[in-house]
């Protein structure tokens, strides 16, 4: 069965929704001036999970000479084990 997730890239604008997740699952959580440095560089890159009207997780990464990286990934706690990250 596929997940009820509608996947997009981020925006600056997600920058609060996301530390909202981040704080929750992170004992040193990004602050939103980080995500939004993060989303707003021509190196890094986004992806948002929404389920319903929220966000149940994250991808921010970077893609540099051919080569890519995880910066951070969390999956609300609400949204854990229901094919969040894997979607």
């Amino acid at each position: 069965m596929d997940a009820p997730y509608r996947i997009r890239s981020a925006v600056p604008a997600d920058a609060a929704p996301l530390v909202q997740i981040e704080r929750r699952c992170f004992s040193d959580p990004w602050t939103e001036t980080s995500f939004r440095e993060a989303l707003e560089s021509p190196w890094t890159f986004g992806l948002v999970a929404h389920a319903g009207r929220g966000i149940a997780g994250y991808l921010i990464g970077r893609e540099v000479a051919g080569t890519g990286e995880v910066l951070n990934l969390a999956v609300a706690p609400d949204f854990r084990r229901r094919g969040v990250a894997r979607a």
